[in-house]
């Protein structure tokens, strides 16, 4: 099952809905945290909908009566491919166009663009699809030396660093994900997590301190792993510098140590995400963990142990950044939430707390 928001193409508000695909009729429920049990929504038979790819990491169902269903993650892709649902439509050309035509207007169009694009940070966030992964990869190793040395070094427990980076690959291979993911505990006191472009999480050793179980430090985690799927980070980078300036940062000046510490400085400690990547963040998370089979209550737990402390200004600058509200992130984290198995052993939680936390 995979989620997404639905459009009925009667009213303009979306539907966050639940999709299963069975006996060749495709069934939206409520999303509600159960797997089958929530309220219908709609149903289509297969040959009322079709599924075309919008851009990477996102899909569309639309349906012959109207509307459409918008998907946006990596586990959509494995859902679609899994029950052979995703086509392409080929887009058509007037053939009175010759090819002069079309090409003069096409370099026409691509320069307009991309003088945007260049002056434009947020019509850059477009572009980062096409930015190669190990650019970014490259881009958020820069970035991750700095932060590392800025925020206490890592922590030096090798079982507890395996321990992380074997939940992380559980979640992955249990998804089917190929992408490779960094995990490290840093020793900052701040209660924050976050993750960096290249396939970086960071959870900081504040997190751990105000964690009180496994399954609430998992949640964050997974959290941060459905940044990392859907590249939020790098979304946040071209957003807030523009796609020809992380393009310098790619090409001969990169390693210029002033530019790579302003670059980290900025994202690192001041990265806002947008009200729906932290709605597909907590909803992606929430599916890792229940396609692992690991519980997912933790961090709605969490959370609202923070709130009754602090209130809603808890002053943790993005994992619980109150945009959306973190009442809001509450609610919706106690309905997708489900009962599992520990996301880390007694054993495992035992040596992370005491020497990461």
């Amino acid at each position: 099952m995979i989620d997404g928001r639905y459009f009925n193409g009667e009213v303009a508000e979306a539907q966050f809905v639940r999709a299963d695909f069975g006996s060749g009729t495709l069934r939206l429920y409520v999303r509600d945290g159960t797997n089958c049990d929530g309220v219908l929504v709609a149903q289509y038979e297969r040959k009322n909908f079709a599924v075309s790819r919008a851009r990477e990491n996102e899909f569309m169902i639309r349906f012959k009566s109207g509307g459409y269903l918008r998907c946006e993650s990596t586990i959509a892709e494995n859902f679609f491919r899994e029950h052979h649902l995703l086509s392409t439509r080929p887009s058509i050309l007037p053939l009175r166009w010759s090819f002069l035509s079309l090409g003069v207007t096409a370099l026409l169009g691509v320069s307009l663009l991309a003088t945007l694009v260049w002056a434009l940070p947020q019509l850059g966030v477009l572009f980062v699809p096409l930015i190669p992964l190990t650019y970014e990869e490259r881009l958020g190793k820069q970035m991750m030396d700095h932060v590392s040395k800025e925020m206490g070094g890592k922590c030096d427990d090798s079982q507890a660093q395996a321990a992380m980076s074997r939940f992380v690959t559980d979640l992955l291979r249990a998804s089917d994900i190929s992408r490779p993911v960094s995990a490290t505990f840093l020793n900052s006191e701040v209660i924050n997590a976050f993750a960096a472009p290249g396939g970086n999480i960071v959870v900081l050793r504040g997190i751990i301190e105000v964690s009180e179980s496994g399954d609430e430090l998992g949640g964050v985690i997974a959290h941060e792993l459905g940044h990392v799927l859907n590249r939020h980070a790098m979304q946040g980078v071209v957003k807030r510098f523009g796609l020809g300036i992380v393009s310098s940062y790619l090409g001969a000046s990169l390693d210029t140590p002033g530019n790579i510490s302003l670059l980290a400085s900025v994202t690192m400690f001041d990265m806002s995400y947008s009200r729906d990547h932290e709605r597909e963040a907590d909803f992606a998370g929430g599916e890792l963990l229940r396609k692992a089979g690991v519980n997912s209550r933790g961090m709605a737990t969490l959370f609202a142990r923070l709130k009754e402390k602090k209130g809603d200004h808890t002053g943790i600058s993005a994992l619980l950044a109150t945009h959306p509200s973190l009442e809001e992130r509450i609610r919706n984290l106690s309905l997708i939430g489900r009962e599992g198995r520990p996301a880390f052993s007694e054993e495992e939680w035992r040596i992370i707390k005491k020497s990461c936390g």
